[in-house]
């Protein structure tokens, strides 16, 4: 299976406009940090909490972030305390909404703009810049069967918040050992496809763990980034459109991410796929053109401007090289007039 080289494109694009700088991912790294160091300094002594009682979630921990030229980055971290801390001054166990509102306290800075907001799962601290970092709750139970953790939500509920991060890691790990760099294109997939998902502004697409998911469970390791990402959407696309559009926590067999059999951001999903696809096929055409690709790719972006027209002829130089199409003229001009050229295959394609 082939498909026109646009490789070094797609790659430029990544490194460009979806891959976090270092700068942006210390930047909030640190913004994590400061987090627990004030729930550290204000609740030691009544919960016993120190760094390792904090676990990084999400995109985050999964080094599966994308870049947002907002700065809408949504950051997880979790506290866990041992629930024999987790009292009041009586003694009584402490409700989810007390322990929520000791956090949302202990979170409280007179810098920010907006305070920390208690939700549902979390407490969410927001920043000037356009980012916010959720912290979840968690007591830990030791009893006779074993260690039970549990998130404050509306009632206690059993979580594990190292589960989806401990799965993924040794998913790539697993590609790392097979393909030497497989994991590592596993998780370039996801945030590419998490860049198409959120291409356009009047898409309802579905949310950064279910495309994780589906990356995952339809993954198929090539070399070039253009390929592996090209049978990746095609493989998404069958599995949805031949096995249904419920989508299970692979950490979990027990959890269904999606709530129905016909959710409407999966149905978008879906349509939207198909009408790349349409576009991209143009990819396995013998006589596809850089001007082809560039138009394809593209539209599945919708990034107008960043594939540059006056590339195009020297890839398509390229492209005839590497298929062994290419002849050079008299002048020593490449292209189909001349004599012929050796196949050649450039460093690390």
């Amino acid at each position: 299976m082939s498909i026109f080289d646009y490789n070094d494109q797609i790659k430029k694009f990544f490194n460009e406009k979806i891959k976090v700088s270092r700068e942006e991912l210390e930047k909030l790294k640190t913004s994590c940090e400061s987090n627990e160091d004030r729930i550290i300094n204000r609740l030691n002594n009544r919960f016993d909490v120190s760094r390792s009682s904090f676990v990084n979630q999400g995109s985050y921990a999964m080094k599966t972030l994308i870049s947002e030229e907002d700065n809408s980055y949504d950051i997880d971290d979790a506290l866990i305390v041992d629930a024999v801390k987790l009292k009041d001054r009586y003694g009584n166990d402490l409700s989810t909404n007390e322990f929520k509102s000791i956090v949302l306290e202990s979170l409280e800075d007179s810098r920010f703009t907006k305070s920390p907001q208690k939700l549902r799962n979390c407490i969410r601290v927001y920043y000037n810049e356009g980012y916010h970092v959720d912290v979840a709750c968690l007591r830990r139970k030791f009893l006779p069967g074993g260690t039970i953790i549990e998130l404050a939500s509306t009632n206690w509920k059993e979580s594990n918040p190292k589960q989806i991060n401990d799965w993924f890691s040794s998913k790539v790990q697993s590609y790392n050992e097979i393909y030497g760099d497989g994991g590592t294109i596993l998780r370039r997939m996801i945030r590419y496809l998490k860049k198409f998902a959120r291409s356009r502004t009047n898409w309802d697409m579905p949310c950064g763990l279910i495309l994780t998911m589906l990356a995952v469970e339809c993954f198929v390791y090539y070399k070039r980034d253009d390929k592996c990402l090209y049978y990746l959407l095609k493989s998404i696309y069958s599995r949805l459109n031949n096995h249904g559009l419920i989508v299970q926590n692979l950490a979990d067999g027990n959890e269904i991410l999606t709530k129905s059999l016909c959710d409407p951001d999966m149905i978008e999903l879906k349509s939207n796929l198909k009408a790349v696809l349409d576009k991209l096929e143009i990819l396995e055409d013998d006589n596809c053109k850089a001007k082809d690709a560039r138009v394809a790719w593209t539209y599945l972006f919708n990034n107008n401007g960043f594939f540059k027209k006056e590339d195009d002829i020297l890839i398509d130089k390229a492209n005839m090289i590497k298929k062994g199409e290419a002849r050079t003229s008299s002048k020593g001009n490449i292209g189909l007039i001349g004599i012929k050229n050796l196949p050649h295959k450039f460093h690390g394609i």
